[in-house]
């Protein structure tokens, strides 16, 4: 599950006390944590160093500075500056760091020649803009390219957006606590962590309890039920006559993509509206497939389910095509998903959807669809998502790293997929 940083904040001493826990137990908890998988990734007396802030990330920090220490490694800790007044959770950190005998604090230059860093500078509670200073430290830090393990976010990375306006900390390892923080899950700023690993402090069900409804739930394939085995008589009748429509003159292995993975997917029958010249080329590879053209629009009576959209165009049929298919669509309530140009020609008029719609935008394709920059998006893909869901009343899947899925019941965001997902077609297999 994941919570925004503020729905945390004001709720994990509440499940601590509940859990019969302190805030200085769960700090020890999450130093411990992070200087677990330190420890997978060298062995003393590796030389370690600590960037400790001036919150409660920086205690973390701290804990793991002292553990280090006393494993037998080579610490050095740099402390920006020391805060007036902390938490006392990190003034405990802080009192038994000095009892280890250690120096209070080095240059950050010293810190080059470390093995491993562990960033705790700035933490969850970090809200933008980052400080000149600071984004000159982590440029620094950065440029000398040390594995590094990060405390709960990434320093520069805020916890409730997904994407940054300036840099941050390049994270090995990010090592999140009590629960998901959404920067960490969906957009631009999962590049700045390549691995990701939570620990729920022992907090995970109490916390729920006090901190209510999530913002979003992750999941991944293995969640998901399986389908319905199918009965032994099946027919292909009984198994969906979905009507794929879309590839103008240009584009003819959109729709090509989008028909094969629908009858790899097991739909009963698949019929494709395109370009009539692209028909010979999609017989020869997909002779099951049925064929129509654009001239043809009463064929859209046929099916009991649409795609639209991948390879269609703009062009002035297309927007006569998109608009047939949908009226039909919504007369008849058919299960319905637009994607690409159905998504562009959406985006230049009002159009009423049917009832079982899902939009599958990229967030180009999002900010068209709510006439603002692409950069509002990934800064705020679960807004956007949650957004484009209210305006045309449809089910939203926001394409990219951590793809978010925005329902009537919820949000939720894949964990499954990867880099090489990126590449050309690989939308239209999605259709």
């Amino acid at each position: 599950m994941v919570w925004c940083a503020q729905q945390i904040s004001e709720n994990e001493q509440a499940a601590a006390t509940a859990s019969g826990q302190t805030l200085t137990v769960l700090m020890e908890r999450a130093g411990a944590a992070v200087f677990a998988r330190l420890q997978t990734r060298l062995p003393a007396p590796a030389h370690v160093g600590v960037l400790a802030g001036k919150g409660n990330n920086g205690g973390d920090a701290l804990v793991v500075a002292r553990l280090a220490r006393e494993a037998g490694y080579r610490v050095s800790l740099y402390l920006p500056a020391q805060p007036q007044s902390m938490s006392e959770a990190r003034q405990h950190a802080w009192q038994r760091w000095q009892q280890s005998g250690q120096p209070e604090s080095v240059p950050l230059a010293a810190l080059e020649d470390c093995d491993l860093l562990v960033d705790g500078l700035l933490g969850s509670g970090f809200t933008p803009p980052l400080r000149n200073d600071m984004q000159q430290w982590i440029e620094r830090i950065n440029a000398w390219h040390k594995p590094l393990i990060a405390i709960d976010v990434p320093s520069g990375v805020c916890a409730d957006l997904t994407d940054t306006q300036h840099t941050a900390v390049m994270a090995d390892e990010c090592v999140s606590f009590i629960a998901h923080k959404i920067a960490n899950l969906s957009g631009p700023t999962t590049n700045f962590r390549r691995h990701l690993h939570l620990d729920t402090l022992g907090l995970d069900r109490v916390f729920t309890h006090y901190a209510g409804k999530p913002i979003a739930i992750t999941y991944c394939y293995a969640d998901l039920p399986p389908l319905p085995r199918r009965r032994a008589a099946m027919h292909k009748g009984a198994a969906g006559k979905l009507l794929c429509v879309g590839s103008s003159k240009s584009m003819p292995g959109a729709i090509r993509l989008c028909a094969q993975a629908a009858l790899r997917s097991g739909s009963g029958y698949v019929k494709v509206m395109c370009d009539p010249r692209h028909h010979h080329t999609l017989s020869s590879v997909a002779p099951e497939l049925l064929l129509s053209d654009f001239t043809d629009l009463d064929e859209i009576s046929w099916c009991n389910s649409l795609a639209i959209g991948p390879g269609l165009g703009q062009t002035e049929t297309a927007q006569q095509v998109f608009k047939a298919a949908v009226s039909y669509a919504c007369q008849h309530d058919l299960p319905t998903v637009i994607d690409a140009d159905g998504l562009n020609l959406l985006a230049s008029g009002a159009l009423s959807l049917p009832r079982d719609c899902v939009l599958t935008p990229h967030p180009g394709e999002a900010a068209r669809l709510l006439n603002c920059p692409v950069s509002d998006i990934e800064q705020d893909r679960l807004g956007a998502a949650t957004a484009l869901a209210t305006k045309f009343k449809s089910t939203v899947v926001l394409k990219g790293a951590g793809s978010l899925v925005v329902t009537p019941t919820g949000a939720f965001i894949c964990r499954d997929g990867n880099p090489g997902m990126a590449s050309a077609g690989m939308g239209d297999t999605l259709t």
